[in-house]
């Protein structure tokens, strides 16, 4: 990744997982002192619908995914149903399914 001078951040990731980034911004005119703000960022680099991490889309997560279909527990704690829950909105259901089905086929690699 890169920073350009306006600050923008940029780039093409070169892996899949979930990575960190740390914000760091600090002020020379807070009154009365200076100050530094942090902001812990994540985000995942990935196809959505892969449930079995082989960065492909196809009949190993249908059966991962119908493992946990109609679920409507998923949370942080349970990795959203096994990363079933897709949307992350706590329920394993058509909108889920929508995302598999876009992505169907499809190799990340």
């Amino acid at each position: 990744l890169s920073l350009d001078a306006g600050g923008c951040i940029s780039g093409t990731p070169t892996e899949l997982g979930t990575w960190q980034m740390r914000v760091s911004v600090s002020d020379s005119q807070t009154i009365p002192g200076p100050g530094i703000a942090f902001q812990e960022l994540s985000f995942i680099v990935g196809l959505g619908g892969d449930l079995s991490g082989d960065t492909a889309v196809n009949y190993l997560d249908i059966a991962e995914f119908s493992g946990h279909w109609t679920r409507t527990d998923c949370s942080a704690a349970n990795g959203y149903c096994d990363r079933a829950d897709i949307n992350r909105d706590g329920v394993v259901d058509l909108s889920d399914i929508n995302v598999m089905l876009i992505n169907w086929l499809f190799s990340a690699i």
